[in-house]
């Protein structure tokens, strides 16, 4: 978690043009940060209040597009209406983290089944003819994505370059082994958990129908209003929103400790690879930069939702959002020791209310 930036740095990354968004940043959301940073030495609560409130900082700051910009100070505006501007702030703060990081938050996911050695090779040959044809088929499912992904990335995680073993070791390839090699699996960009959904409160309404239901509203505010069409059903399993990785990855990526970052002034599909510490570089075998290649014609992850999430991935992890999606999450929470109800109970109950 990292303290929002002093007045005098932000000024140096909110535009010029826009002096109101500075003076909204001074006046409404560093004193919430303040008050309650302050007060967290005696309140544990207080801890997350201030973590909200970093969250609307950083947002304002750091926001995935101009307009999600201008959406977050109108909101930061309507808190200096507020009788307690302060609480407000960290209400608002609270629906980012439940309602737009998230949903891109998992501490873990149901891993791709593969099928048995001969099943596997057969659908593999078929597809990757039918690629190299210009006739492949968009991927249903996850398996289906798996297949066409390995086509599409030469048999190779996207982000470290290690081989798929299964590929080597069932001569789906004639690439020699690398110097290591994992299996590969599709890893969704939006999870796949939120194609196919319905509006919240409906019956039979799940837990992911809920956090989709609340994210694409958010997205279309922010200027992103196509993704949730281009992305409903079982369309979610496009290659535009799959990347090839390897387990270790996979989970980086979900849990938001790892995400891609567009580099400037290079060629297109380069990313930076930013990291919430650093040391993951090494223990992970990641490196700083990486460029995406297609084969077959097979199209590469899409820039806008590589995007979308590094923006959320950015601010979760400077304002402490990931750190405390992993610990409300965590099934063994329910009551302290005083018997006091904790954030993962909160987090229950806001659920059931903004879900009526």
């Amino acid at each position: 978690m990292t303290a929002l930036p002093s007045y005098d740095s932000a000024a140096k990354v909110l535009s010029a043009d826009n002096p109101s968004a500075l003076a909204l940043y001074n006046s409404v959301v560093l004193p919430a940060e303040q008050v309650a940073s302050e007060a967290a030495a005696t309140d544990n609560d207080a801890t997350f209040r201030a973590m909200f409130a970093r969250v609307v900082g950083y947002l304002l700051l750091y926001p995935p597009s101009d307009l999600a910009r201008a959406v977050v100070q109108g909101e930061i505006e309507r808190c200096a209406d507020k009788p307690d501007q302060n609480d407000a702030v960290y209400d608002l703060g609270e629906m980012y983290v439940m309602d737009f990081i998230l949903p891109f938050f998992s501490r873990s996911y149901d891993r791709t089944p593969r099928p048995p050695q001969p099943d596997l090779q057969d659908s593999f040959q078929h597809i990757k003819e039918d690629a190299y044809q210009g006739r492949a088929p968009r991927p249903r499912d996850s398996l289906e994505a798996l297949a066409l992904a390995l086509v599409r990335d030469d048999h190779l995680c996207m982000v470290t370059r290690m081989m798929d073993m299964d590929s080597w070791e069932y001569h789906l390839t004639n690439k020699p082994m690398t110097e290591w090699a994992s299996l590969t699996e599709p890893c969704h960009i939006f999870p796949a958990t939120l194609g196919d959904t319905r509006p919240a409160g409906n019956d039979g309404t799940t837990q992911e129908d809920y956090v989709a239901a609340r994210l694409w509203p958010i997205l279309e505010r922010f200027g992103y209003g196509d993704i949730h069409d281009a992305l409903r059903g079982d369309k979610v399993h496009r290659l535009e929103n799959v990347l090839m990785v390897n387990y270790i990855v996979h989970v980086a990526f979900r849990s938001m400790f790892m995400w891609l970052e567009r580099t400037e002034d290079q060629p297109a599909d380069c990313y930076h690879v930013a990291v919430s510490n650093p040391r993951w570089y090494r223990s992970l075998r990641l490196p700083h930069e990486i460029q995406f290649v297609a084969h077959a014609g097979l199209p590469l992850p899409d820039p806008t939702y590589l995007h979308i999430h590094a923006a959320c991935c950015r601010i979760a992890s400077l304002s402490g959002a990931n750190d405390y999606l992993f610990w409300i999450l965590d099934e063994g929470l329910c009551l302290d020791e005083a018997g006091k109800a904790d954030p993962t109970l909160k987090y229950l109950c806001y659920r059931l209310v903004h879900a009526a």
